[in-house]
């Protein structure tokens, strides 16, 4: 992978229908104390009366109000606020997910503190999974691709780590029953989802260090450096020219020249394949890259940035010219070796 920094995080993205379906059930659980309370109070009343000591209604009304106005506040403010859009961020040694008991309150969860793992399991399928390390748990959330994140967790904790089924806690699951779940969920690596070369970024660079246990998992202060690391899930444009990135170093060519009248190529890397996109389009990733103007410059412009290749430095050198044939000379130079 191709970057401006030698670190990534790969972002799982929550699955918004499925917090939305969170919302609307927790909501009708809530409501459902105000049918509850209604029968209750009839009930009351009835008795009172049957006793013939029954109150005027009038003095039930005030607390009857009361009492069916705050399940409605609850689950109008209360339960929305609650379950939230919950991302999961996976590095190279930890990942970022929200605590089970706060979903707003993420922390940092290093892959050699997991302990345990609870798997949600449907029809054979990864749903969804909570992972306990060390006095907390986190959750995946409500997420498009769990598997994933049970398949970065399974390849980089250590073999001590106990796996289970949720609501079954006292069935164990082998590492050979959790490979084959994660095999019929069809669930990605993180080298299939992101470019080669890549270097994943490690929790100490991203999360400011603490002392103790919680300092140590806790990420609730983002870094000042955090605009430096890429987020981003990558494009078939940023693969392209990431790989095309790659090729020039690996080859040891220092120049490439991208021209109008000839057509992009194909290209290969181990058992990648990128697909030539349209010409603008790459134009448009290696202007925003270098930072000049990524719209169209009547002038020749120029753009440099640093990135790492290999987790080699190097630095890319752009020379645009809209109105030419030779639209593009991308020059790479080697910092270091």
């Amino acid at each position: 992978m191709v970057e401006e920094r030698d670190n990534y995080v790969y972002i799982v993205e929550a699955d918004q229908e499925a917090v939305a379906r969170a919302v609307r059930r927790l909501q009708i659980l809530v409501l459902t104390i105000i049918p509850i309370v209604l029968i209750g109070m009839c009930l009351a009343v009835v008795l009172r009366s049957l006793t013939g000591d029954s109150p005027p209604l009038s003095s039930f009304l005030p607390g009857l109000l009361i009492i069916l106005a705050v399940p409605a506040l609850v689950a109008y403010f209360v339960v929305p606020r609650c379950i939230k859009k919950t991302d999961v961020m996976i590095g190279e040694n930890f990942i970022l997910a929200p605590i089970i008991t706060f979903p707003s309150s993420p922390v940092v969860v290093k892959y050699e503190d997991i302990l345990r793992v609870r798997l949600d399991v449907s029809q054979g399928r990864i749903v969804g999974a909570t992972i306990g390390a060390k006095g907390l748990d986190v959750c995946t959330g409500r997420i498009k691709d769990p598997a994933v994140v049970v398949r970065a967790v399974f390849e980089r904790t250590p073999d001590k780590v106990r796996w289970h089924r949720s609501r079954q806690p006292f069935s164990k699951l082998s590492r050979d029953d959790v490979k084959e779940l994660i095999e019929k969920s069809q669930a990605s690596s993180l080298e299939e989802l992101l470019p080669p070369s890549l270097a994943l970024a490690q929790a100490n660079d991203l999360f400011p260090q603490k002392k103790g246990l919680f300092g140590r998992l806790s990420g609730r202060e983002a870094p000042a450096t955090w605009k430096g690391f890429s987020s981003e899930r990558p494009t078939p444009v940023s693969r392209y020219v990431n790989l095309m990135l790659l090729q020039m170093f690996e080859d040891g060519s220092t120049l490439r020249v991208l021209s109008q009248s000839e057509q992009l190529p194909t290209l290969t890397h181990a058992s990648q394949t990128a697909e030539p996109p349209a010409l603008r389009d790459v134009l448009h990733r290696l202007k925003t890259m270098c930072r000049p103007n990524p719209h169209a410059d009547p002038a020749v412009t120029d753009g440099t940035v640093d990135v790492t290749i290999n987790r080699t430095p190097c630095k890319l050198l752009c020379q645009f010219d809209d109105k030419s044939d030779t639209c593009c000379q991308i020059r790479l130079e080697r910092l270091a070796e």
